[in-house]
C-alpha cells in the first residue's frame, strides 16, 4: 500500500529529521539514524513507515523548495531576503523547516569539509618539516664527511686522533691503503 505524506505528516517528519540529523550521523551508524527517524515518526503518526519512504519524500520536499527558491530568485523585482523570513512561521510551514534541514545540512558538509582540509594542511606541513630536518642531516653529514676527507689528506695522524670511534673503523684501512699508495709512489721517483 502506498503512503501518502499529508502536510501534517510532512511537518512531523522534517521536525524529526531536524532533531535526529541524519546527515551528521557517523559512518555506520547512518542506518541506525534513519531506522529510528521511521520509528519516532511511525509511532507518532501510528502507521508504518518504511525509510525509502521518508528518504524519497525529503528528496522530494528539498527538490520542490529549491525550484520555488529558484524561481523567486529569477522573478523580476522582487526581492527577497533569508532574515525577511517570518520566526513565527518559521515552524509551522513545510518550506521554513526544509530551509533550516538544508541550511543544516550545508553547515555540517562545510564544517567537515574544512576539517578535512585542515587535517591536510596539517600532515603536509609536517611531511614538509620532516623532509626539512632530514635534508639537513644530509646536508650536515655530507659536510661532516668532506670536512674528514680533507683533514685525512693533509696529515693522517691528525685525523685519527679527530675521527669518531664509529668512523675510525670505517676510515683506518681506507687511510692505511691512501697512506701506502703515497710511499709507493714516492719511492718510485
Amino acid at each position: 500500500m502506498v503512503f501518502r505524506f499529508t502536510t501534517m505528516e510532512d511537518l512531523e517528519m522534517l521536525r524529526e529529521l531536524i532533531r535526529q540529523k541524519p546527515f551528521a550521523a557517523k559512518r555506520g551508524s547512518t542506518l541506525e539514524i534513519w531506522d529510528s527517524v521511521a520509528a519516532a515518526l511511525g509511532s507518532a503518526l501510528k502507521k508504518e513507515i518504511k525509510v525509502k519512504q521518508i528518504r524519497d519524500r525529503l528528496n522530494l520536499l528539498k527538490t520542490r523548495f529549491k525550484e520555488k527558491e529558484q524561481l523567486s530568485a529569477l522573478a523580476s523585482g522582487v526581492e527577497e531576503s533569508i532574515h525577511a523570513v517570518n520566526v513565527q512561521t518559521h515552524y509551522t510551514d513545510v518550506d521554513g523547516l526544509i530551509r533550516e534541514y538544508t541550511q543544516l545540512e550545508r553547515l555540517h558538509h562545510d564544517t567537515k569539509a574544512a576539517q578535512k582540509i585542515s587535517k591536510e594542511k596539517k600532515e603536509e606541513d609536517l611531511a614538509k618539516c620532516a623532509a626539512a630536518i632530514v635534508d639537513e642531516s644530509r646536508r650536515r653529514r655530507a659536510y661532516r664527511d668532506d670536512t674528514s676527507f680533507y683533514s685525512d689528506s693533509d696529515d693522517s695522524s691528525d685525523a685519527q686522533s679527530v675521527v669518531s670511534g664509529a668512523e675510525s673503523t670505517v676510515y683506518q684501512p681506507v687511510l692505511a691503503r691512501r697512506n701506502n699508495k703515497g710511499l709507493s709512489a714516492r719511492t718510485r721517483t
